[in-house]
């Protein structure tokens, strides 16, 4: 039942809006790029963001009285910002080293889903994001990803898996998450070849995930897109926003190549997924107290159109895992 609810208030709320209100974008990691099918082995996320708002209560997807309330907070509502609201449902995914075997070993990593909706706001100027992030949904069986990964294995002919009766036991997960996201310096050379440099910070709270972290994103390429870039599937992650378009050389160029490096690196007090159920006995592993992620990748701006492919590493999250894992990351995004 609750998974029924995440999915229908997260579509209550997209499918109304107008296709002229914002920005669409579909996200999809999996580790087959690295010819593996465990740990983090895949997650997909949809996003819709809102085009720049005055204030938050411009925004008609959003009950009234919500937008009302969110008008009275006083820091999120300076005048001298501008805002978008988005909305995002997603789904990850999280299996053992070898899917085929039924009662996995104990030390692995237990298998897990986590299916929720998100409610994302953002408030920005031409140099920094703060972006707000309230994540509400299922892990356990509810999230479907058991149903998820065993259809696709039957469409594709891959080995199907065997030990989800393991997985973790339903719970209802929430996480409040804020990251900066700050322009701290952009250059351009040779014509129309640029570099920028991204820093951010940020922190997350919840019984799904609780960390603080930094990271930076570097761009080098031709026109540079003025946005405060892209960055892979995370609580706040993931999410392109445009600088305000206040002046002509804030306008994103109609086409934009370059090559990207971004890095976070988390201290995690809570994972889920690894430190099992918060009230109910479940499967369980020691997580690694430090976990960086360091994605290298191409992005393609032409028109209101933009892609994002990268090669991504995370370093081990558990002990007993030995070395870390690689995964590919594909962003899809179009403005309407």
């Amino acid at each position: 039942m609750c998974v029924r609810v995440v999915i229908a208030l997260c579509l209550a709320l997209l499918l109304p809006t107008p296709l002229a209100a914002g920005t669409f974008q579909a996200q999809w990691e999996n580790d087959i790029w690295a010819g593996t099918d465990k740990h983090y082995t895949n997650a997909v996320r949809l996003v819709w963001l809102s085009n720049d708002l005055k204030s938050y209560a411009d925004d008609s997807r959003l009950p009234q009285g919500f937008r009302n309330w969110l008008s009275s907070l006083p820091y999120i509502n300076r005048p001298d910002k501008k805002f978008n609201v988005g909305l995002a449902i997603g789904q990850d995914m999280f299996t053992p080293d070898d899917i085929t075997v039924k009662d996995p070993p104990e030390g692995d990593h237990p298998y897990a889903g986590w299916l929720y909706g998100s409610l994302i706001l953002n408030q920005k100027d031409d140099e920094w994001l703060d972006t707000v992030v309230l994540s509400l949904g299922m892990v356990g069986p509810s999230s479907q990803a058991e149903f998820t990964q065993t259809e696709v294995h039957k469409l594709i002919d891959s080995p199907r898996p065997q030990g989800w009766n393991t997985q973790l036991r339903d719970e209802f997960g929430a996480m409040l998450t804020y990251l900066g996201t700050w322009r701290a310096y952009e250059t351009t050379f040779a014509g129309r070849f640029g570099l920028d440099f991204m820093p951010h910070v940020g922190a997350t709270v919840g019984n799904v995930h609780t960390y603080a972290n930094t990271g930076l994103e570097v761009r080098l390429g031709w026109n540079l897109p003025k946005n405060f870039g892209t960055t892979l599937i995370s609580p706040a992650g993931g999410v392109t926003a445009d600088t305000t378009p206040d002046a002509d050389n804030h306008k994103t160029p109609p086409f934009s190549l370059y090559t990207f490096l971004y890095m976070d690196g988390r201290a995690v007090a809570r994972n889920i997924f690894l430190d099992g159920n918060t009230f109910r006995q479940s499967r369980r592993v020691p997580k690694n107290a430090f976990v960086a992620d360091v994605a290298l990748g191409v992005g393609v701006h032409l028109y209101n159109v933009f892609v994002s492919v990268s090669q991504c590493y995370r370093t081990p999250e558990f002990a007993g895992q030995g070395k870390g894992q690689r995964y590919g990351s594909i962003n899809f995004g179009i403005v309407f």
